[in-house]
């Protein structure tokens, strides 16, 4: 995988340059693209950077405090110049086909529509992630791990077809919990019972429930319950979510495997937190949730941005979002 590194060098240049040696340790040197390592001297820069951005598989925009407000020696906005250059990369690389993420840091927001060149406006509805300085390690590895296709990644198991009858599965009762983190790739942690008066209850929306189709399968989710806690140095957030696969047919259809796998993130005022880290079936059958059939189970994440009042949603793998909340 090929990545794109866009900055402002007197907005961001060392929480870049952190980034990017994380990257290049991860992926290697000749993935990351970041004009003051990649541009060999006397070569043409917009060239270069044209070709870059092409031949990349993800553009990270990284935006600092300083980067929507940023003037030249004149007192003029940079990013009002068409010839800016972090103007120019944005532009190119959202022109390209390829996923465009900005990654805020320094405490900076994403700017809104308003605040940005028409040739940028786009830039405000691509999905964004934030990294905290005081939790930079772990912000990191989970954009890596996004960008690696890694987390949670498993072969779904597709189950012989089988006849069956309707049958309704009834949700399990209301339960807080916390979660146990894993770090293997291939599974998680269980989400545990543990009630206590840390944990705060979240009012589900009676639309939180959307549709996925998985290989021909149609899989109805809805949440059920939501519930969070401080954790450390952010919010751990657990949901309870139902499977229900009401695939239409002979009867004979397959089955879906019910797994952390099914989840990307959970949403927090539109910054994602991906790689669910717990899991765990409360009712029905994990491995058997066949037309008809519907499993109901607990996924949690770590969040580094409060949940407290926030519009919350759930990501399937697909793409899918399950809104959860809106703002209180």
């Amino acid at each position: 995988m090929r990545v794109f590194l866009s900055y402002r060098r007197d907005d961001t240049a060392g929480r870049a340059g952190r980034l990017h040696d994380a990257l290049v340790s991860r992926l290697g040197p000749r993935n990351i693209f970041m004009d003051v390592a990649a541009i060999e001297v006397g070569t043409d820069f917009v060239d270069q950077v044209d070709r870059a951005i092409a031949g990349s598989d993800v553009s990270l925009v990284v935006i600092g405090p300083n980067w929507l407000d940023g003037r030249d020696a004149d007192g003029r906005r940079r990013l009002d110049d068409p010839d800016d250059h972090v103007r120019a990369e944005v532009r190119s690389a959202l022109a390209s086909n390829n996923p465009v993420v900005p990654v805020l840091v320094g405490g900076a927001t994403l700017p809104s529509e308003k605040e940005l060149p028409s040739d940028l406006l786009t830039l405000v509805r691509r999905q964004a992630v934030e990294l905290h300085d005081e939790t930079w390690a772990h912000d990191v590895e989970m954009l890596i791990r996004r960008l690696e296709g890694k987390d949670l990644v498993r072969v779904r198991r597709r189950l012989v077809p089988v006849a069956v009858g309707f049958v309704v599965i009834g949700v399990a009762a209301l339960l807080v919990w916390r979660a146990q983190v894993s770090g293997d790739d291939e599974s998680v942690g269980e989400c545990d019972s543990a009630p206590n008066e840390f944990w705060t209850s979240v009012d589900v929306s009676p639309s939180a429930t959307a549709v996925d189709e998985i290989d021909g399968t149609s899989i109805r989710y809805t949440v059920r319950h939501v519930d969070f806690k401080a954790e450390g140095s952010g919010w751990q957030v657990v949901v309870e979510v139902e499977a229900y696969n009401e695939t239409t047919g002979d009867g004979n259809q397959s089955g879906h495997y019910y797994d952390p796998a099914d989840f990307d993130a959970v949403l927090v005022d539109g910054f994602a937190t991906p790689s669910p880290n717990c899991f765990s079936v409360l009712s029905g059958d994990r491995d058997d949730v066949t037309p008809g059939l519907a499993a109901s189970g607990l996924v949690g994440f770590n969040s580094t941005r409060d949940p407290t009042g926030a519009a919350l949603a759930l990501e399937t793998e697909s793409g899918v979002r399950i809104p959860i909340t809106s703002r209180t």
